[in-house]
């Protein structure tokens, strides 16, 4: 299969407006089929090439795969997502309410978006690396003596929420983030690419871009690599939404379930924002999307129709304007299939 004409021209018009040695990176997937698509723009003009085995930093849609694992654990039979996160930890958190195990996968949890301090990091001290510093003792540390007592139910996007998920799944499957990836994730879907090791990749890993397209370092996420340290491509990206589209997979189709309702036409399912289509009114469209300082990322799986698009790129997700013409792009390809 291939992308159709008007679907190459939406891609070539938009990544015009991105940064020289930009990429475009794209799988789309229809009723079992999967094509490829690459492009970079380079001295002002754009050319097809063939990137899908190249590597990217997924972002934010490693909450995605942090959910999915916990949909596993569910299913079989290790936890129960109202159990209270507080059993599973040997510390004793600040002020708890009661966070359970949904609750951080659908941003309830009342934990804010960043540990205290880390937006200073983030956008002046560390900006380039941001979560070089979090590790396990102070993620313990922030939930022992800082967490406040927030209203939990209310949505809040919570980086450090699915970083702790992330972590408490590594503890739960007696090994870390990476470990409980490969054997629950990876190795059963066969993501050879999939990983937050950034060696186990080499040479496949391309370059981040910032803003302005210049090379920016890769990000380390550590203890919160559950939140967005996932580094993958389009392959196993497509392979991943196959299993989605799988209606056999119970652990995918349990954490397709809405559990939260943000208005009438979104909710949160376990990790995936869960949309009404507009041709059925139904909750049958998953969506997330992704950004370092470097990388973004889009991924859209049409439930009904057994579609699915994703799209990878090497510039920051940090241009709010950039990223609403690359979620334009993916609605608009996946309309135009």
């Amino acid at each position: 299969m291939s992308l159709s004409e008007k679907q190459q021209e939406k891609i070539h018009s938009t990544i015009k407006h991105f940064p020289n040695n930009t990429e475009f990176s794209l799988a789309e997937v229809n009723d079992g089929e999967i094509s490829y698509y690459g492009v970079l723009k380079e001295s002002d003009s754009v050319k097809v090439i063939d990137n899908k085995s190249s590597v990217f930093e997924i972002g934010s849609i490693s909450k995605v795969f942090t959910s999915a694992m916990l949909a596993q654990l569910v299913v079989n039979g290790k936890l129960s997502l109202t159990d209270k996160i507080s059993n599973y930890l040997d510390i004793n958190i600040k002020n708890d309410a009661g966070i359970n195990f949904a609750h951080l996968a659908n941003h309830t949890s009342g934990i804010p978006r960043l540990q205290p301090g880390m937006f200073w990091s983030t956008m002046f001290k560390n900006k380039d690396n941001p979560y070089k510093n979090c590790d396990e003792a102070s993620l313990l540390n922030y939930l022992e003596n800082q967490h406040k007592n927030k209203k939990i139910g209310k949505y809040s996007y919570s980086n450090l929420g699915a970083g702790l998920l992330g972590y408490l799944i590594g503890r739960i499957c007696e090994t870390d983030y990476e470990g409980a990836l490969q054997k629950i994730i990876s190795q059963p879907l066969g993501l050879e690419s999939t990983t937050v090791n950034r060696v186990k990749i080499g040479n496949q890993l391309i370059n981040g871009l910032d803003r302005k397209g210049k090379a920016t370092p890769h990000w380390d996420l550590n203890i919160l690599a559950g939140a967005g340290g996932i580094y993958s491509n389009v392959v196993d990206l497509s392979k991943f939404i196959l299993a989605n589209l799988d209606k056999n997979n119970q652990a995918l189709q349990l954490q397709h379930q809405p559990t939260h309702e943000l208005h009438k036409n979104v909710k949160m399912g376990l990790g995936w924002h869960v949309l009404n289509s507009k041709e059925t009114g139904e909750e049958d469209w998953l969506f997330h999307n992704g950004g370092t300082g470097g990388f973004s990322s889009e991924m859209l799986i049409d439930l009904e129709n057994q579609k699915g698009i994703v799209l990878l790129t090497n510039v920051s997700g940090f241009s709010i304007l950039k990223g609403r013409k690359l979620q334009k792009l993916v609605f608009e390809l996946m309309n135009d299939q």
